[in-house]
């Protein structure tokens, strides 16, 4: 080849150079959010998770395997990541499990956890995937004045004689100190022990989330021989995922998955949940 063809084709490689490495470029696939990347580097999606089950959201079987509406919902955002969920189950309580997160020691925390703008200002939080009344089990023996009546007035039943149970460190425990603030309490670690206490009349109502309020009833029928469900008329509870937040990309992907998903099921549906049959994209919907 001759010099001047040479120095002719030399010219059109610098000039096509550019166009060849954006044409590239468009072929490859884009960067991932950092917050993302992160996860899929380590190869973990960190959760916590209170210490306590709670059926239908959080249980454990004989063998120690867990199950359960949140702990699917956390399996499915690991398998869009591609990642092994590792569940970390040391709070005793809601708040701690926000704390935790805070703390940056799991990027996600689940348990029915209530939205609230105490909890935000620590942690992020996802779009709701469920929302539920606010519910109170009312020992029957010791209501002899409601008269079989059901208050749907959280004030009118705070009037009673009686103590009001609550979960120590909860989202209804808050709700209580600034809503009723003369509300004559008793606070319980475990929701255990504070269906026990009602159950034998140690406290005149237990006051809770409408899901583990009804699963508590499905799962013990003869409770309802002393206890009354009673739904409150309250402003609704949001039920969320909490997001570390130094990780705002992995707060606005998890929102983009339950769009997607069409996840936000009503409280009737979660409080019978009993398999993963959520979370897939072109699943029926359910609610």
């Amino acid at each position: 080849m001759s010099r001047p063809w040479i120095t002719l084709a030399v010219a059109i490689g610098i000039a096509l150079a550019p166009a060849i490495g954006i044409a590239q470029s468009a072929r490859a696939d884009p960067p991932v959010l950092p917050d993302l990347k992160a996860i899929m580097d380590r190869g973990k999606l960190i959760v916590a998770l209170g210490s306590e089950d709670m059926a239908p959201v959080v249980s454990t079987d004989a063998a120690g395997a867990l199950s359960g509406f949140d702990v699917d919902l956390a399996r499915a955002l690991a398998r869009l990541l591609g990642v092994e969920p590792v569940f970390r189950r040391e709070a005793r309580s809601p708040d701690q499990v926000v704390a935790a997160v805070a703390r940056g020691e799991a990027d996600l925390g689940m348990h029915l956890l209530s939205v609230t703008a105490e909890r935000a200002k620590h942690v992020l939080f996802t779009r709701p995937y469920t929302r539920q009344a606010i519910a109170a089990l009312v020992n029957r023996k010791r209501a002899v004045a409601l008269d079989g009546r059901c208050p749907a007035d959280i004030r009118a039943l705070a009037r009673q004689p009686g103590l009001i149970g609550i979960q120590r460190q909860s989202a209804t425990a808050g709700w209580f100190q600034e809503g009723v603030p003369d509300a004559k309490l008793q606070e319980f670690d475990r929701l255990e022990e504070l269906f026990e206490a009602v159950h034998a009349g140690k406290v005149l109502l237990a006051v809770q989330g409408e899901i583990g309020a009804r699963r508590l009833l499905h799962e013990q029928p003869a409770a309802s021989i002393h206890l009354q469900l009673c739904v409150l008329d309250t402003r609704p509870d949001s039920i969320a995922i909490a997001v570390r937040p130094d990780a705002p990309g992995l707060a606005r992907w998890i929102d983009a998955f339950l769009l997607e998903r069409d996840v936000f099921y009503e409280a009737e549906v979660i409080g019978r949940y009993q398999g993963p049959w959520l979370f897939r994209k072109g699943d029926p919907r359910r609610r």
